[in-house]
């Protein structure tokens, strides 16, 4: 701009990149500093890196916000829109927080993983899946959070103790008392579950239950 701007002496342009996608901005900004590749063709470019661990990190941040300035006060909906962005900082998503939940408790109870029921028997009837999905909240929830886990046979149904199992007299209780009692010999599996990007500890676990389960 200095060349077209002789008599604005100083005057120095600032360049940018226009998207329609923010996602597809920061994959531009992303190629365009990694590996100070602009510095490379033009030694006087400062050699900015791209600094995953900020783009990527997890940790919360503190955002400060202001909806109108004095000298030039906002109007219309605009400040209503900066509330409503404002707001949706503010509630993390149902998977964020239940992410941080999860890691919490396990730093507070100081384990590594959680070894848990896969589902609550051995397996539905075929005729009865689509009624009892609710029965698939031992490892929908791990799905949801993206977090690892793994499952290895561990023992069999002996179809022994399902009469004192108490279905409450809800009718979807009542159908896996009714699939459990024919499920005599199938193999039931359990479940470890590992913080995330840890899927070396769930496969350690793993493979120590597969040593040592049972025979017979």
């Amino acid at each position: 701009m200095m060349p077209c701007f002789e008599e604005c002496a100083g005057l120095t342009s600032v360049s940018g990149i226009i998207t329609s996608k923010a996602s597809t901005l920061a994959e531009v900004y992303k190629t365009v500093v990694t590996d100070a590749v602009q510095n490379q063709h033009d030694p006087l470019v400062v050699p900015i890196p791209w600094r995953s661990e900020l783009f990527e990190s997890k940790k919360p941040l503190r955002i400060g916000y202001l909806t109108s300035i004095p000298i030039f006060p906002t109007l219309g909906d605009t400040p209503d829109t900066i509330l409503k962005a404002k707001e949706t900082l503010e509630a993390p998503t149902l998977g964020r927080a239940a992410k941080y939940m999860v890691l919490d408790e396990m730093k507070r109870c100081e384990v590594d993983g959680i070894l848990m029921p896969v589902y609550p028997y051995p397996a539905p009837l075929l005729a009865e899946t689509d009624q009892i999905m609710g029965s698939s909240c031992y490892i929908g929830f791990w799905n949801v959070l993206d977090f690892p886990a793994g499952v290895v046979p561990f023992g069999k149904e002996s179809a022994t103790k399902i009469d004192s199992y108490d279905d409450e007299g809800d009718y979807f209780l009542q159908l896996a008392k009714k699939s459990a009692s024919t499920a005599q010999g199938l193999p039931i599996g359990v479940q470890i579950v590992g913080k995330p990007f840890q899927e070396e500890v769930v496969l350690r676990v793993l493979t120590e239950l597969e040593r040592h389960k049972p025979q017979k």
